[in-house]
């Protein structure tokens, strides 16, 4: 077989036979999703000496962007929260949704509720039990709080009193709007 400018035949039939098995393939998110920020380096700062001594003090840099620490409320308000005293503002019920579609609606719910200025919210995840006894997107709601854009919004998530769902359902407290 002649082989032309470096590629041979087989190149060509691998790159019509991929075009037309993915020709049919629709992306499973609705929106696309936004491009993933890049962190510039950080600037060496020049090496600190202690004090009386010559020799710089070795610091090891961060590997990674420090996760924000859980947010702490005041007693009063964590109180009221837990026992749900506080007025809910918005609810989401997430029965019947799939992991993909209940983590967008969440976000989307969330970043409205936010962005019109509410604080307390009460997301319904359903208690369905897996093989380890909790339900898939009772486990995944708090995973799903700490990833951005919602991380900057949330303060805390609690189990819902019992008048509210209690074990199947979540008070969401957000931050004040800024």
């Amino acid at each position: 077989m002649a082989r032309r400018s470096g590629k041979d035949d087989g190149d060509e039939d691998d790159a019509v036979l991929w075009e037309e098995f993915t020709r049919d393939i629709k992306p499973i998110r609705k929106k696309p999703m936004a491009p993933k920020s890049v962190v510039p380096p950080e600037k060496k700062a020049a090496p600190r000496t202690a004090k009386g001594q010559g020799a710089p003090i070795e610091r090891p840099a961060p590997k990674s962007v420090p996760i924000r620490q859980p947010a702490q409320l005041d007693g009063s308000t964590q109180s009221k929260l837990q026992k749900g005293k506080i007025p809910i503002e918005g609810r989401l019920d997430l029965h019947g949704y799939t992991q993909v579609q209940a983590q967008d609606a969440l976000e989307a719910f969330v970043m409205r509720a936010a962005k019109a200025g509410k604080r307390c919210l009460l997301v319904i995840t359903g208690k369905g039990l897996n093989k380890n006894g909790e339900g898939i997107l009772r486990a995944r709601l708090p995973q799903w709080i700490t990833l951005n854009p919602m991380r900057d919004v949330v303060l805390k998530a609690v189990p819902a009193a019992p008048k509210d769902g209690g074990s199947g359902a979540f008070y969401l407290y957000l931050r004040r709007a800024r």
